[in-house]
Formats: structure tokens, sequence, C-alpha cells
């Protein structure tokens, strides 16, 4: 059985992959904690997010992570204009 694994996409010559950030960050300030000045793929969902592999969006976004994106996440966004005005 062959246990290795192939990325979606090979790196350009001379580009390292990333190691795994401990959290995907839900915000700026987290993003600077990390270090970052900008997400590849931002993903957006209705339900609280916990990175844990028992929900979806974190396994999505572990997923690609693995592939090299640096994932952020946008959880429960607040679509209630209303209470803006």
């Amino acid at each position: 059985m062959n246990t290795s694994h192939s990325p979606i996409y090979d790196l350009p010559a001379g580009v390292t992959p990333r190691q795994p950030a401990p959290f995907l960050p839900m915000s700026r300030k987290e993003m600077n904690a990390l270090g970052w000045d900008e997400c590849d793929i931002i993903l957006v969902t209705g339900d609280a997010y916990i990175d844990h592999p028992s929900f979806g969006m974190a396994l999505l976004g572990r997923l690609l992570e693995a592939q090299g994106f640096r994932v952020g996440i946008i959880s429960q966004p607040d679509l209630d204009f209303r209470r803006r005005i």
C-alpha cells in the first residue's frame, strides 16, 4: 500500500512548502499573530467554526492549507444590516 501523497499542484522551483498554522485565522488580529499580510482563500460559513476534524470547514480549511494556501475563516457573519443603521 502506498502511503505517500502528492499535492494537487507542484510548487515552483525554489519554493518550500509552508508549515501548518497552529490555527486558521478568523480576524486581522489573528492573521497578524501568524505574521500573515493576506489570505489566499477565505471560507465563509454560517455555522460556528471550531478547528476540529469533526467540522466541515476545519477539514476543508486544513486540506487547502496542506496544498500550500493561506486559509482564513469567517464564521457566523452578521447579516442583519438594520442593526448597523
